[in-house]
């Protein structure tokens, strides 16, 4: 797994050995952020950031603050080196380090644990677990987020870049206190762009 582009472009990132973590493909990811464009000077959240993998993208491609929130003990170890090692090559090129902010905890509960952060942000990127053998095929985690008005109000003006199982994207569309943006499938995958309605 790497860094797709921007001032760290080709950086190796560290993947995890099981199935537990399933990184964004370098495809979607890719596709993501031809959609996103210029994001420079944006701030950015990673939720459910498993490696960091698709915080680093933004970061390397000229955000300014990325904000990550995992919850597993192995993943959080990978993200915090996949960070260092980003803030490494910014270093080694001369370039000012962004802001980083690591939290170690569940999603569902970010609204009412970082009430700091409502409203901050430009983008939120997140790949809630799904296609699992605990969450087979079934994306709940998805619709329960958008569900929450906690994390509807916490999320503000953001774009929400939301990665699921393709087979719950009807459903997503349908959600009250988000309109869809864009929705585009990549087989099994899909990614849904979403802004809270006013």
């Amino acid at each position: 797994m790497r860094i797709i582009g921007g001032m760290a472009g080709g950086l190796r990132l560290d993947s995890p050995r099981d199935r537990r973590t399933r990184p964004t493909a370098d495809r979607v990811r890719e596709s993501i952020f031809a959609t996103l464009g210029d994001i420079r000077g944006a701030r950015v959240a990673d939720l459910y950031a498993g490696t960091g993998a698709l915080g680093l993208e933004a970061l390397s491609r000229g955000a300014e603050f990325a904000f990550f929130m995992e919850r597993a003990p192995a993943s959080v170890r990978l993200l915090r080196g996949n960070v260092e090692r980003l803030l490494a090559s910014f270093e080694r090129q001369g370039v000012p380090a962004p802001e980083v902010r690591i939290s170690v905890g569940d999603v569902r509960e970010a609204a009412g644990r970082l009430p700091e952060f409502s409203g901050r942000f430009t983008v939120i990127l997140a790949d809630p677990p799904y296609g699992t053998a605990r969450a087979p095929e079934r994306g709940p985690e998805a619709v329960e987020l958008l569900e929450a008005g906690a994390f509807a109000d916490w999320a503000g003006a953001a774009l929400l870049v939301l990665e699921h199982a393709a087979e719950v994207a009807a459903t997503i569309a349908t959600r009250p206190l988000w309109s869809v943006v864009k929705q585009k499938r990549y087989g099994r995958t899909a990614v849904s762009y979403l802004r809270r309605r006013r």
